[in-house]
């Protein structure tokens, strides 16, 4: 990141800077707080929807508290712990496992849709807004879920036999597909990098950067892939090589590059300050286990 910003004109960065709109900035960190309440709702759900009955005080702050230290590890792998904290609340191994890999499955099906249409749209050059990358967001995302019930036999027959962690994968994929509502849990996850793009949107106009919607959207959800790289903890450096390139392929300043990666790191910096509240907070009582087998 250093050599990135090293290499730009600190000057015409500094001279954009001193002319921001604060209110605008202001919004996008507001609407990248409202991203971070969909996740939220979308986690307590999606453990509510694989049967552990947790309240909702508790699956907060488990969430928080393994998003912490998901921000601080590279490619976020640190959100893992996650299973740690679902078995202090009477979860077991399995199902803490299952529910983490249906987080991150849920992500990266609704990360890699958006992702895909903002392509087409940047190359294109279709710029009517989100309106369009919304809709279309939902059908490509229902349209691959679709396939991947139509291919769960293929699946399960393929990967019956093999294990993670110890685990038949066979037995993940039937817990992995038997969650109820699975559309409604992926629907949520497309909206949060809706919200994010929203975010994004504002904070490039607070900036005063002459981004056109597809490109802001473009190179929101792709440096989001590239910060998933184990290289680098939360995109630091792999992004803005990466937005680099991509600004100047554009034919665009690279100092906007180095401006636009700043307010995604801004974000993840908001993110990472609202988790870290939640290590000082208590998790409330342990409510783990369906209340049918519970004792009295």
């Amino acid at each position: 990141m250093a050599l990135v910003v090293s290499r730009q004109d600190l000057r015409a960065i500094g001279s954009m800077l001193m002319h921001l709109d604060a209110a605008m900035l202001l919004l996008g960190l507001l609407l990248t707080l409202a991203m971070i309440g969909v996740r939220v709702a979308r986690y307590h759900l999606l453990l509510r929807c694989q049967g552990l009955e947790i309240a909702l005080g508790a699956s907060v702050s488990i969430f928080f508290k393994s998003s912490f230290w998901g921000l601080v590890s590279p490619a976020r792998m640190g959100e893992v712990i996650r299973v740690t904290y679902l078995k202090g609340h009477g979860v077991s191994f399995l199902q803490g496992i299952n529910s983490v890999l249906m987080d991150r499955l849920l992500d990266l099906a609704a990360l890699a849709v958006v992702t895909l249409l903002s392509t087409v749209f940047l190359a294109t050059e279709d710029d009517h807004g989100l309106i369009t990358l919304t809709v279309a967001s939902c059908l490509l995302g229902l349209g691959g879920w679709g396939l991947l019930e139509l291919g769960r036999p293929w699946l399960k027959k393929f990967l019956g036999g093999r294990s993670i962690m110890g685990v038949s994968a066979g037995l993940l994929l039937d817990n992995l597909f038997n969650t109820r509502h699975k559309l409604a849990l992926l629907a949520m996850s497309v909206g949060q990098w809706l919200v994010f793009l929203l975010g994004m949107l504002a904070m490039t106009s607070g900036l005063n950067l002459k981004v056109s919607i597809s490109m802001t959207c473009f190179a929101t959800m792709t440096s989001q892939l590239v910060g998933m790289l184990p290289v680098s903890v939360a995109g630091i450096g792999t992004r803005d090589v990466w937005l680099e390139m991509l600004f100047a392929q554009q034919g665009l300043p690279t100092e906007w590059a180095v401006l636009f990666s700043s307010l995604i790191l801004v974000n993840y910096l908001f993110y990472f300050a609202v988790s870290a509240l939640w290590l000082f907070l208590p998790s409330g009582e342990p409510h783990g286990l369906p209340r049918r087998e519970q004792t009295p």
